[in-house]
């Protein structure tokens, strides 16, 4: 679960007991918090988070989509990685030594909690400000997924709900089976140790949490790419993905396919009437008499739709 990252422009690097009341299916209880969206996203920078169980291959895929990003559109890239490299974060990956067991499921959860906010407004933020596509390896879903196997799940939401949900939020889906094998081949090679979730039971575990909150699209937008592909088929399609976000589409959430933002209509109280889409007269509508009621359609070939008199977007 600990990526290991190279480090990218702008710093940083690349990046039990059981509470009462647990229920049989921990997701069930999800989406009564809405997590906040990143204020001000509209292109300032742009944050990503690469998302799966260990073995899917996200610390492969933050460096080969960086490095496609830098190449063919030019962007500045900040990577990036949870647990992450601050104090907390380090703290966290001691304790992820499959040989730690001082803390328990609730502190623990509550130090990933911790760590993601500090962060967030420690290196994300910063780095979204001056203007750089983030891309992290792990986010909040990893969280509510692996925090929910040994905690109530509302209470791991409730405990993470301050942390803005990224702009894309992508899960490379890969069978529990196909990852745990990469896994052990990792092992043998690199001589690293064996970690706290290595066991076939929780990565199944982990693998059907994933599955849960792809299906239901909760708590926030997720876009699923199968990981089963080679590694270059799986870069091309985070690389469309991302590119069609960045050129100001919108990802369904069930594939990769772009669809445009849908334009509005905003009517404005003056004399004759007058539509205004975005913040540019529509060419196709007419100079009106009266006032149209708020959220009618607009009959032009525009197709968008009035909002209230005098209102903005």
């Amino acid at each position: 679960m600990i990526p290991a990252m190279a480090r990218a422009e702008g710093g940083a690097g690349v990046g039990s007991s059981r509470l009462s009341g647990t229920p049989r299916d921990p997701w069930a209880a999800l989406g009564a918090l809405c997590y906040p969206p990143r204020v001000n996203s509209s292109r300032g920078g742009f944050f990503i988070a690469l998302e799966g169980i260990d073995g899917a291959g996200t610390s492969t895929q933050t460096r080969a989509l960086a490095q496609r990003l830098i190449d063919d559109l030019g962007e500045r890239v900040h990577m990036t990685c949870e647990p992450s490299r601050g104090p907390i974060g380090r703290m966290i990956r001691e304790q992820l030594s499959a040989g730690a067991g001082a803390l328990n499921a609730e502190t623990l959860a509550l130090l990933f909690a911790a760590d993601r906010l500090d962060h967030y407004k420690r290196e994300i933020l910063p780095a979204l400000e001056g203007g750089r596509v983030v891309i992290s390896d792990r986010y909040v879903l990893s969280s509510l997924v692996y925090q929910s196997l040994e905690c109530p799940a509302e209470w791991v939401e409730t405990i993470n709900a301050r942390a803005p949900w990224p702009d894309l939020c992508v899960l490379v889906d890969l069978p529990w089976e196909e990852a745990l094998a990469r896994v052990a081949r990792r092992r043998a090679t690199s001589g690293e140790e064996k970690e706290r979730y290595d066991e076939p039971d929780l990565q199944r575990r982990l693998a059907e949490g994933y599955g849960r909150a792809r299906d239901a699209q909760r708590p926030g937008p997720i876009v699923t790419i199968d990981g089963g592909l080679t590694i270059d088929e799986v870069t091309e399609r985070l690389f469309e993905a991302v590119r069609a976000r960045l050129k100001g589409g919108l990802v369904r959430p069930s594939g990769l396919a772009a669809t445009p933002r849908p334009s509005r209509c905003i009517a404005r109280p003056r004399r004759g009437r007058m539509h205004i889409l975005g913040v540019t007269r529509c060419p196709t509508a007419p100079r009106r008499r009266g006032r149209a009621r708020a959220g009618s359609p607009c009959r032009r070939s525009c197709r968008g739709r009035r909002g209230s008199p005098g209102g903005g977007r």
